[in-house]
């Protein structure tokens, strides 16, 4: 009987000896946990990357290998020795390619294995090999895989200072992939709160103004802007004054990102952006920035560029809202509402027109909340009826109505304009538009029909429809009314956990309480609401066990930092859920010292009277048994403010299918709420029998929509190497908590767990070998 097909044997340089990685995966069976199995396996595969020749499948091989050894089935000391090993032993003609391979292997290692890279890794080597290479042919592409593996390695293991000094040393190179991979090292660290070097302000303005690709001009910005605003108010005229500059860059992509940094800008500075005024320059001696900032927003919202425009209006509507009534006048206010309605008319796409109106209403509103209605003439409100919405769209209309309820309509041409603009254009998409939409519309006609119930008399000959009739029977809140009216006032709505606003009398009272919350099913039923019950009860739950004596004081912790981190709580809210922190924190102190500098921190804490440790931990078990979050239960929770998330397939039509061992790309659409740092959130792709994933969202991966609203389009890779067959791939998308009470961090789902089906095939196995066979080896 013939001896079963070894595919090491097989040494013709051909591509398709790639898959004898994974038919050596599939013949050795990994799992089993046999050591002599796993030794032969890797000797053989070792033996199959030195003997090959070709510089392209070596690299492909170690890259291979690395991915096998990344597996948590491995036990990859000895692989990530000999990958780290492998770039020296090979000297032929291409031998960098192999090295880039190399440095992209033990990326992956950085990744999954970083504890096993620190023995192997010589950071002040590679340096000394970086500055003395030039990014010239070849050489760019391994350079470039070993800067980011240096930042990267820095980064992980802490050395923060190294890493700005190297990102800094190599932001003067020539080649744009290795300026790059700097900039996008030092917004790493900012974002994790590292301090950069105000030496940098200069070397981000060179690379802002005068880097030659608009992708460095764009890093440019982005890192002028952060290393200014880490330094406070005395960069903040440099600021501005690069942001003008950036401003009128022929570049789309770098005036997009000009205007979404003037939201950064200090409030005191926006009147200038927001005012083409006279200035004399023979009178600004030292000031001659103040020329190239005044009117630089309204010049942005004429720019030819829609996106331009857009992200230019988002930006006016930040900085005034942001604003105080003394730091932003009336005038500036009104030169943005007028160019804002300006631009409306101008021919633009349907996307454009919708931002112009949200942007035009959002101004409006904070004009009127400041100085009243809005004064129009008789002009400017008929090309804004005119022009403001060329398209047939019922949410337009609805923003656009809305505009209109916040302009002063004093005249019978501004009644009648309005009137006939409703039963000319409105009306007709009034029968077709959802019905949360009809409801704001009647709403608005009603608003409106106060406003001008004195200029206008609804004529018999005027179809009946209900906007018409709502204008004829105003609101009673917007129109005064002799009439005293008895209805009674809705009362607002209860908790659904109502039960445990009482305080319970004893243990067994208090569980009797949690029993009862427990069966109460929750309105809305969704993730938000059923993940808010399981923290207020698993923290409950929790502090009643520490009363009993419990140990697990950890989950205690966890839960009141989850619950400060997604529930949105209001002020009285967070203030309890700090007390039961520092109750807890006090009562696990391992010394008296440790609870004094506490006792500093909290001032529930200072209450608490005791000369040792043990009267400590009694008086703290006192004030535990007394804690009970009443204030949580007297109203409904915030629903819309919780921070939540939704993971959704982007080509749910197309099946998923993958060959074990091989990368897989899976398309996702996320959309995350109120979450306010989205560097602080991480994609978590779970696969049965490995590890999970942990992919952490880049400044790049996700988009700003507004104030509340975050949304990210990726392809998330994952390598299935332990299963076969029809698998489910569970993905969820995850946030890091904020450090709160000297408790570190940890990762606190936001989303529903998206289950996708996975199609995992083996690797295609070659026929057995035919005679004759190789020499070296003689026949199967």
């Amino acid at each position: 009987m013939a001896a079963p097909y070894d595919p090491t044997l097989d040494v013709t340089p051909t591509r398709g000896r790639l898959n004898s990685v994974h038919a050596l995966l599939e013949e050795t069976n990994l799992a089993m946990g046999d050591a002599l199995v796993d030794d032969a396996f890797w000797t053989k595969l070792q033996a199959h990357i030195l003997d090959e020749s070709d510089a392209g499948l070596r690299a492909t091989l170690v890259g291979r290998q690395a991915l096998a050894a990344c597996s948590p089935l491995c036990a990859s000391t000895a692989q990530v020795g000999f990958v780290c090993s492998i770039g020296d032993s090979f000297e032929g003609p291409n031998r960098l390619v192999v090295l880039s391979a190399v440095f992209r292997a033990q990326r992956l290692f950085l990744a999954v294995k970083p504890g096993l890279l620190a023995t192997h890794f010589e950071v002040d080597g590679f340096l000394t090999n970086l500055r003395q290479s030039k990014n010239l042919f070849d050489d760019r592409q391994w350079r470039e895989e070993l800067m980011v593996l240096i930042v990267k390695y820095l980064i992980e293991h802490g050395r923060l200072v190294d890493a700005v000094a190297i990102c800094a040393e190599f932001l003067d190179e020539d080649g744009a992939g290795i300026q790059a991979i700097a900039i996008d090292g030092l917004l790493d660290l900012a974002s994790r709160k590292q301090q950069l070097p105000i030496s940098l302000v200069q070397t981000a303005w060179n690379l802002m103004l005068h880097a030659p690709t608009k992708d460095g001009r764009v890093d440019g910005v982005r890192l002028f802007r952060t290393v200014t605003l880490q330094h406070g108010r005395t960069q903040m005229e440099r600021l501005l004054h690069g942001l003008s500059l950036a401003a009128a860059d022929r570049a789309e992509s770098v005036r997009v990102e000009a205007a979404l940094s003037f939201r950064f800008v200090s409030t005191e500075y926006v009147p200038q952006l927001l005012a083409k005024a006279q200035l004399d320059e023979h009178n600004m001696e030292g000031q001659r920035w103040q020329l190239v900032c005044n009117g630089v927003l309204l010049s942005l919202l004429e720019d030819v560029s829609q996106e331009v425009r857009c992200e230019a209006s988002r930006s006016v509507v930040h900085v005034c809202k942001a604003s105080t009534s003394s730091s932003l006048p009336q005038e500036a206010l009104e030169h943005a509402i007028s160019a804002h309605a300006d631009a409306s008319h101008e021919d633009s796409a349907l996307n454009t027109q919708l931002q112009f109106l949200l942007a035009l209403d959002a101004l409006l509103s904070v004009y009127a909340a400041r100085f009243g209605r809005f004064t129009v003439s008789t002009e400017q409100l008929s090309f804004l009826l005119r022009h403001a919405l060329r398209a047939p769209h019922a949410q337009g209309a609805t923003v656009l109505l809305s505009v209109v309820t916040k302009l002063a309509l004093e005249t019978p041409y501004h009644a009648s304009s309005v009137v006939a603009f409703i039963s000319s254009v409105v009306t007709p998409l009034y029968a077709s538009a959802p019905r949360y939409l009809q409801a704001q519309l009647v709403v608005h006609a009603r608003t409106i029909g106060a406003l001008i119930s004195a200029l206008w008399v609804q004529r018999g000959d005027v179809s009946a429809s209900p906007l018409l009739t709502a204008l004829a029977t105003p609101s009673q809140r917007s129109a005064p009314s002799l009439l005293v009216h008895t209805a009674s006032v809705p009362l607002p709505p209860r908790h659904p956990l109502q039960c445990l606003h009482q305080v319970p009398t004893s243990i067994a009272h208090a569980t009797e309480l949690l029993q009862q919350a427990a069966a109460i099913e929750m309105t809305p039923s969704d993730f938000v609401s059923s993940r808010y019950k399981n923290i207020v009860l698993s923290l409950l739950d929790g502090v009643l066990e520490l009363r009993h004596g419990g140990a697990h004081w950890q989950r205690v912790l966890e839960t009141s930092v989850t619950y400060l981190a997604v529930a949105a709580p209001s002020h009285l809210e967070r203030a309890s859920a700090l007390d039961l922190l520092a109750l807890v924190r006090c009562y696990v102190a391992t010394s008296l010292e440790d609870a004094r500098a506490m006792m500093v921190e909290w001032p529930r804490l200072r209450e608490l009277h005791a000369t040792s440790l043990d009267e400590l931990r009694s008086a703290t078990l006192e004030q535990l048994h007394a804690w009970w979050p009443v204030n949580w239960f007297e109203a409904a929770p915030r629903w819309t403010r919780h921070v939540h998330a939704t993971v959704e397939w982007a080509t749910p039509h197309e099946p998923l299918a993958t060959v074990a061992g091989w990368p897989c790309d899976v398309p996702l659409a996320i959309t995350a709420y109120n979450v306010e740092d989205p560097h602080s959130l991480v994609l978590k792709i779970c696969l049965p029998h490995q590890e999970p994933l942990q992919l952490e969202l880049t400044p790049r991966d996700v988009s700003w929509a507004h104030a509340s609203l975050w949304r990210a389009a990726i392809s998330a890779c994952c390598v299935p190497m332990a299963v076969t067959g029809l698998v489910h791939l569970e993905v969820e998308l995850c946030m890091r908590t904020p450090r709160v009470a000297h408790i570190e961090s940890f990762l606190q789902p936001i989303s529903p767990v998206l289950r996708l089906p996975l199609a995992v095939s083996r690797p295609a196995q070659r026929p057995p070998m035919q005679a004759p066979y190789p020499p070296a080896y003689g026949p199967p």
